[in-house]
């Protein structure tokens, strides 16, 4: 029987935890905001992709801090897409309210320019 706990992603995903599992030196089992998160942007194979790559740059001295800036990088860069996505949508949005804006005042414009042809000097 294994004693240890499932890290917060296996718990996610609703899978064993392997002891070697490539998510739990990242996603502790007291912190699964952390890998929801970033699933939901990123998901789990991608996750996995980026962390199994990393893995092998991390050296042993600086390993904590190699591995939070992983974790800072990859909710960053999620945070970045949406924001971006946000920007976009409110452009598009502004966008369009100012084309109907546009497409108003041309209307009221010839409106107004017919009934100064049509009103006698």
């Amino acid at each position: 029987m294994n004693s240890r706990k499932r890290c917060a992603a296996c718990k996610y995903l609703r899978r064993r935890c392997l002891q070697d599992c490539i998510f739990s030196p990242y996603f502790p089992p007291n912190n699964p905001q952390k890998f929801e998160y970033i699933h939901k942007i990123y998901g789990a194979s991608n996750v996995a992709k980026i962390l199994q790559r990393s893995f092998y740059a991390i050296d042993s001295y600086n390993m904590k801090d190699q591995k939070q800036q992983i974790l800072f990088t990859l909710r960053h860069n999620a945070e970045s897409k949406i924001l971006s996505m946000v920007a976009l949508g409110l452009s598009l949005y502004y966008n369009l309210k100012f084309k109907k804006t546009e497409n108003l005042i041309a209307k009221t414009n010839a409106e107004i320019a017919l009934v100064q042809t049509t009103l006698p000097n």
